[in-house]
């Protein structure tokens, strides 16, 4: 099914069984696959426990069931009624109905068609073919690659050529150790010109910034014959771009010339910790609050989380932002930081626990609109 050094989703070198290039572990792909090949919203009916009864989940505009965490704490017993459901500081009977989730956006089906196309092709062309060209060039066919398109020039690409302004050159140091997890410059890291440098583990830091359009991908680590790096200099990072750290790695960063005045971000005003039991379903907003949180778990635990874009495409899946969370053997108690599930976001967990602590800071409320850059 998969090949023994080469990854299946890009064509990368395998180390350990991870994807040297784009980080996927082929290993835990291999014993997962059926999870690659099945939708998180067209799943076999799930049943979600004896708080539940019978019910079963079969389409997403049916009610869903599961249980509702309070203070950090799970319910026990059984329930032979219908299950309270978070909803604000109220909590409702399982059995009333509720709307389909609607997010912003289904006015501007056209301009929206338009940005997502022109957004998809730029992550699969940039973001996928082009970025990170050491490891490319070394480890994917490059032959393959310029077959696809002549045009390319991969020893050449440069991930700032569509910048249309430069970074202040003035502005405060500023220091921070980056756990995997999601990160966006403004809120949680000034905007500045970056030293990145390896701390522990291994693993690839992306950058994605729609506006700037800038998409690159480093793969840090101490095997240099496979193309890691353990430093990068010149990492610029623009307001409104999202640095991502994969699974595995922690790394350092470092300005002097970071735009703290410009940081806008607040104290979470969420302070429960939420359990999430194995094969269940759940739903933010309902099922508990949304927020932004903090995602650990346990070896081989995995969560899939699913958010509703907007009516753009006939192709109902291409109308979610869906992304999975995957901790390794070996990776017990690692977090992933600063996970965005607003209201109606599904979240789908694997065969084990997942454990949702609400992140100390957030950009605001507008859980919702951290995704119009999807849109």
């Amino acid at each position: 099914m998969f090949k023994k050094k080469e990854c299946y989703l890009c064509g990368g070198k395998l180390v350990k069984g991870k994807c040297t290039f784009c980080g996927l572990d082929n290993q835990k792909a291999a014993s997962k696959n059926y999870r690659l090949n099945e939708s998180i919203h067209d799943q076999k009916k799930i049943t979600y426990g004896k708080y539940s009864g019978e019910k079963t989940q079969t389409d997403k505009n049916k009610t869903k069931t599961g249980k509702t965490y309070s203070a950090g704490q799970r319910k026990t017993g059984t329930n032979s009624g219908s299950t309270p459901r978070y909803q604000g500081n109220r909590y409702r009977p399982q059995n009333q109905s509720r709307q389909r989730y609607s997010a912003r956006g289904y006015r501007r089906e056209s301009y929206g068609r338009k940005k997502r196309s022109v957004v998809l092709a730029v992550l699969i062309l940039m973001g996928i073919l082009a970025i990170g060209i050491e490891t490319i060039s070394s480890y994917v066919n490059k032959k393959r690659l310029e077959d696809l398109h002549p045009s390319w020039n991969l020893e050449t690409y440069d991930p700032y050529a569509g910048v249309t302004r430069e970074l202040s050159e003035t502005g405060e140091v500023f220091d921070i150790t980056l756990m995997p997890g999601e990160y966006k410059v403004g809120v949680w890291l000034p905007e500045g010109n970056y030293t990145a440098s390896l701390q522990e583990g291994s693993g690839s830091l992306s950058l994605m910034d729609m506006e700037n359009v800038i998409f690159l991908n480093k793969v840090f680590g101490t095997e240099e014959e496979y193309g890691e790096v353990t430093e990068v200099e010149d990492l610029k990072l623009y307001e409104g771009g999202i640095v991502t750290v994969n699974n595995g790695l922690a790394v350092n960063l470092h300005t002097e010339n970071g735009q703290m005045q410009e940081m806008e971000t607040m104290d979470n005003p969420l302070t429960e910790t939420i359990y999430l039991e194995p094969e269940r379903t759940y739903t933010a907003g309902d099922d508990f609050p949304e927020g932004v949180y903090d995602v650990s778990g346990e070896d081989w635990g995995d969560l899939e989380y699913s958010v509703y874009l907007g009516d753009i495409y006939e192709d109902e899946d291409l109308n979610y932002e869906s992304n999975s969370i995957w901790f390794s053997e070996g990776e017990e108690g690692t977090i992933y930081c600063n996970v965005v599930l607003p209201k109606g976001a599904e979240v789908t967990v694997g065969t084990d626990v997942m454990v949702l602590t609400p992140s100390k800071k957030i950009e605001s409320e507008d859980y919702d609109g951290y995704y119009d850059v999807y849109r």
